[in-house]
């Protein structure tokens, strides 16, 4: 079984000492564009500014920020289109206003009122804008009716938001009509639906003209201040790249009735490109018109010599003929003659066959270095101004879990198996790792270098010990080596070190020390203090005190005993030779605590059941301390005990305690009760320990 730990980055984490990551090209979305304030590749810090093709608006914001991990901060805005304006609308009540003049239209206070506009096509919507005037009650809801007839819902705001301009995101795709419904009375001042997949007027390449709108496909667009006879008309949008319009379907016949009522022209009819034969009426290349036709009446009229069609204002924009040599304004219908900005995914790249976007050109996309494309490669600018298919996606490639391992633990380090990912691997205790501990997911989709391995821990041989005997079976992880000493020795420390983790002996090996080297000093037989301290021979048996050493180079007969020896009469300490070289001592860490002291010596503390109280401070006179005291203080705690009893302190004489043979030594009894040891009488001083002086 493999076991994987997912350790995961939150947020815009950057772990210490590693460098800041660079950006990959970010999100550009169809219709738009971007620009950087620094060449690639985008270093942190980087801004990316986005601006859309002519006729488009931005949607959502104009700066991005590349991030310390390599992200761009926030998301892509979009490039849309408003494709409410100049469309048929229709409301519940009352007349309906072209919303595109500033004007708003209102409905009776009725219950449930609505009003709707027909897109005249599909398209996918981002977002709406909507503003109520003052008479107006709240939205109850908005419809979007796709092409199927389905019926999908805007989420709607809580606060109030009469008399406000308020943005909706509500993103739907294949959107044929939208309908907002209010509770009672409807006054609507504004409204906007933005699509990402509209053709804007730019595109259709009609600076001569005014273009009033895209249906269908078709651009078509009206003249301005030029009026002629009909064939005069029909040349000039042949010069133009158009046609009058021809073949007209009920969607266009719709938009375009809508759309030159709403627009602001004092025209009043325009040529089209239908005309009169010796018996029918039809089309400019020749077709029969049949059904496609928008008489004010169901009988046509009776075509007359060189009569052709006009669209009328006092009829509704239907048609009427009219003799070809009148001269009037007139309408072209053409196609979109260029595509804009296709738009490019994150980590992607793009080339074009032709930098002019005009129909016809191909773009071709590629991934960059450790990602893969799910879409597309190759998209066309169609004959209506759109590019084919959508903008593909590259994501990482994805190196998938490791290999099952099972000598260990594979770490994945940044909670993914993406591009750039890194696992680890790490053994089970007792084993270190033969081979790279970390793999990484390369460009290609797998990972770095090899499975490594895991070879048991060994500690080697234990250190041998000196007067003792060592023996062990193994020297791998866990293993033990059991220590004995030669007779006459003591085992000071564990009788068993093991191999630890870190391919260590643990704890440190121990020594054997010669017993006869150890001496125990006791009371007198017979004096008060003999029973006690009998009594406790089991005690002193189990707990040794080991003690803190300062030995002259220059003196082998001679040891200077540390302060701190209890005072109590069931204690029992035992001296240690200054001849017998003592570099560190261990005792089972049950009994004894020990710590390593700035000058070098050891302190050991030893539980004996009952408290130590450690003496009052004396006052001295004069308040420098004495030689004497200055031997009770220490590095770390600088407290002067108080001398033992019975010795008495020599102006001349710098140390505490003195004896020419600890073996010959025989404890007295000082009239405190305690218990001291002292140098027979003429016996040779030792020379002084170094003293520190404080001044006075």
């Amino acid at each position: 079984m493999i076991t994987l730990v997912f350790l995961l980055l939150y947020g815009n984490f950057q772990p210490p000492g590693v460098s800041a990551l660079h950006c990959l090209q970010p999100f550009v979305p169809e219709n738009g564009h971007v620009i950087f304030n620094e060449p690639g590749p985008y270093a942190p810090g980087t801004i990316a500014k986005y601006s859309c093709a002519l006729g488009f608006e931005r949607v959502g914001a104009g700066e991005r920020t590349c991030r310390r991990d390599g992200q761009w901060t926030g998301s892509a805005p979009a490039c849309a289109i408003d494709i409410v304006a100049n469309k048929p609308c229709e409301q519940s009540s009352g007349t309906p206003s072209p919303l595109s003049r500033g004007v708003c239209t209102i409905t009776d206070n009725e219950s449930r009122s609505w009003w709707e506009v027909d897109l005249l096509g599909t398209y996918s919507v981002h977002s709406l804008s909507v503003r109520l005037g003052p008479q107006s009650s709240s939205i109850a809801n908005i419809e979007m009716e796709l092409d199927n007839g389905h019926l999908e819902y805007c989420v709607l705001p809580t606060h109030d938001y009469l008399n406000t301009t308020l943005s909706i995101p509500c993103a739907h795709q294949n959107v044929a009509k939208i309908r907002i419904i209010g509770t009672n009375r409807l006054q609507l001042c504004e409204m906007k639906a933005f699509a990402t997949d509209a053709v804007s007027y730019w595109q259709c390449a009609q600076g001569a003209m005014e273009v009033i709108g895209v249906f269908d496909g078709m651009c078509y667009s009206a003249s301005k201040e030029e009026q002629t006879d009909w064939l005069g008309a029909q040349r000039k949008c042949l010069d133009r790249g158009a046609s009058l319009p021809i073949r007209m379907t009920e969607t266009s016949r719709r938009g375009l009735q809508s759309a030159l009522s709403a627009i602001n022209t004092r025209k009043a009819f325009y040529w089209i490109g239908a005309s009169s034969s010796v018996s029918d009426w039809r089309w400019a290349d020749g077709e029969k018109i049949g059904d496609g036709a928008d008489w004010p009446s169901e009988e046509p009229p009776i075509p007359g010599a060189s009569e052709a069609v006009l669209l009328a204002r006092p009829l509704d924009w239907r048609w009427v003929p009219a003799s070809q040599s009148a001269w009037n304004a007139f309408l072209c219908q053409s196609k979109p003659k260029f595509c804009t900005s296709p738009g490019v995914g994150e980590a992607t790249k793009v080339v074009f066959s032709s930098h002019s976007y005009a129909i016809g050109t191909y773009c071709f996309y590629a991934c960059e270095e450790g990602y893969e494309m799910e879409g597309e490669r190759q998209r066309q600018c169609e004959e209506n101004g759109r590019w084919s298919g959508n903008i593909p996606t590259c994501h990482k490639k994805n190196c998938g879990e490791p290999e099952p391992w099972t000598q260990g633990t594979i770490r994945i380090l940044n909670g993914s198996t993406l591009y750039q990912s890194e696992v680890e691997y790490v053994c089970f205790a007792g084993y270190q790792l033969l081979g790279d501990s970390k793999r990484v997911c390369q460009a290609d989709g797998t990972w770095s270098g090899a499975t490594p391995g895991c070879i048991e821990f060994d500690c080697g041989r234990p250190p041998n010990v000196a007067n003792g005997m060592v023996f062990v079976d193994s020297t791998t992880f866990e293993s033990m080596a059991n220590y004995t000493c030669n007779h006459g020795y003591r085992l000071i420390g564990p009788d068993a070190i093991f191999c630890g983790e870190k391919s260590v002996w643990e704890p440190s090996a121990p020594f054997c020390y010669d017993i006869s080297s150890l001496r125990e000093i006791k009371p007198e037989p017979g004096s008060s203090s003999a029973t006690t301290s009998e009594s406790n021979i089991l005690l002193a048996l189990l707990a040794v005190l080991l003690v803190s050493l300062l030995v002259m180079a220059y003196s082998s007969n001679v040891i200077y005993a540390t302060p701190s020896i209890p005072t109590r009469p069931d204690s029992v300490v035992y001296y240690a030779a200054s001849c017998q070289p003592l570099a560190q001592m261990e005792v089972p860490p049950h009994l004894l605590s020990l710590q390593q002291l700035p000058n070098g010596n050891i302190h050991v503390t030893l539980p004996i059941g009952r408290p130590l109280v450690r003496p009052a401070l004396p006052t001295f006179a004069p308040v420098s301390p004495t030689p004497s005291q200055i031997l009770y203080s220490f590095d770390h705690e600088p407290i002067y005990d108080i001398p033992p009893d019975g010795i008495e302190i020599r102006k001349e004489e710098n140390y505490y305690e003195h004896m020419d043979n600890p073996i010959s030594r025989s404890p007295m009894t000082s009239a405190s009760g305690s218990q001291q040891a002292l140098l027979p009488s003429g016996s040779p001083m030792p020379p002084p320990p170094p003293i520190r002086y404080f001044p006075t």
